[in-house]
């Protein structure tokens, strides 16, 4: 006969496990997408956590480090949990109705939670207050191929401008917001001097709505580091942040970046509820499967390296293009995507004790024409008011 206190261990392991990451549910970046079931789900959820069966097991064993005979006996009590008219086995801890409903949906917060984290495991965090080292890391990811992009504070999420105000349970669209662009009057003082807005010139459009008035559809990397690093360093609007928040320079390695929009491209960005319900998703949409849920939450994007105005010259800008995506809180989870390389390069510098700015002059120093102001006005520069 089987050792009843290796199930009850195993159950105990399994029930401490979801505690904990219900207390990291508010994390950040990557906890804002565990998506914990409520318990109230019920059996509603049950065939598709019975068609995906081996699968959950092997991602709670694989977060719970369950091995050997641990992970033998949480499949045998994930198989007991799912069949309601099941004998209980005498070596079983005791578990009714409601608690095996509970094992059930805790296994499939688990093994979602942990899909998040295999998938975060690809992105590469540096943390470093050395000047030297944080300069020769970029240095290394520029040679090989990475686009930057550099915040004054490492809570920023990657969000073009135009969806950070998105809120929750709504979806914006392209046709939604040229409506806005019309209502306010900036669309009409566009095609006063530039021409009419049409799918030949969106693209243009857009970037230079991009950098006139950081409201578009995109969002700006570079393929220089030295432009993020000033950008992340440089007091900028929030003067808040750049005194009291740590900088970060996001690098992104992008398969086959396009030199324009494909003909006829549209996008939809939703904000999810802060209480989502994940149980109701997976019904709703009928997803058999939670690569298809991953799949459906992976970013879909095109990066554009075209240069079309003095700004994106001088700045060697590189758009990115959301075309559909799911905004979780304050971030988007780029880190499900494939076919990226991610690196995050943090700064603990606060402007306390003026250590910004002390990073910032000894990089200005060889540096000038990669200052704030040189940057938004390339004609101070070249024109050497700078």
């Amino acid at each position: 006969m089987a050792d009843r206190s290796l199930y009850q261990k195993t159950l105990e392991s399994f029930h401490q496990h979801f505690r904990a990451l219900s207390e990291a549910k508010s994390g950040g970046d990557l906890s804002s997408f565990y998506f914990l079931v409520p318990e109230t789900s019920g059996s509603k959820i049950i065939p598709f956590l019975t068609t995906n069966r081996d699968e959950i097991v092997r991602l709670v064993c694989s977060a719970c480090k369950f091995t050997g005979e641990r992970a033998s006996a949480f499949a045998e009590i994930f198989e007991f949990a799912l069949t309601e008219k099941a004998h209980r086995p005498e070596y079983f801890p005791r578990l009714g109705q409601k608690g095996r409903r509970r094992i059930c949906v805790r296994a499939l917060s688990i093994a979602w939670a942990q899909i998040v984290r295999e998938s975060y495991s690809c992105v590469s965090i540096i943390k470093t207050s050395d000047y030297g080292e944080a300069t020769k890391e970029l240095s290394r990811l520029g040679e090989k191929g990475y686009v930057f992009r550099g915040d004054t504070s490492y809570h920023y999420g990657l969000i073009p401008s135009c969806f950070r105000g998105l809120d929750e349970g709504k979806s914006l669209d392209q046709e939604t917001l040229l409506k806005i662009y019309r209502n306010s009057g900036v669309l009409k003082r566009y095609e006063d001097y530039f021409g009419t807005v049409n799918q030949d010139t969106l693209q243009q459009f857009y970037e230079y709505m991009q950098h006139s008035m950081s409201f578009s559809p995109s969002l700006d990397f570079t393929d220089r580091w030295e432009v993020a690093f000033s950008f992340a360093l440089c007091r900028g609007a929030n003067l808040s942040d750049y005194a009291n928040r740590p900088a970060k320079i996001t690098a992104i390695h992008f398969e086959n970046p396009e030199e324009s929009l494909p003909k006829g491209w549209d996008f939809k960005v939703t904000k999810l509820k802060s209480d989502f319900n994940f149980a109701d998703y997976i019904i709703k949409e009928g997803f058999h499967s939670l690569a298809e849920i991953k799949d459906r939450l992976t970013p879909r994007f095109h990066v554009i390296k075209s240069k079309d105005n003095d700004r994106m010259k001088i700045q060697s800008g590189i758009l990115v293009f959301l075309e559909q995506a799911y905004i979780v809180g304050n971030y988007l989870p780029w880190f499900f995507a494939s076919n990226i390389s991610i690196s995050e390069i943090r700064l603990p510098l606060v402007e306390i004790g003026k250590r910004k700015r002390k990073f910032m002059d000894e990089f200005l120093k060889k540096n000038r024409q990669y200052s704030y102001d040189c940057l938004m006005d390339p004609y101070k520069y070249i024109g050497g008011m700078q």
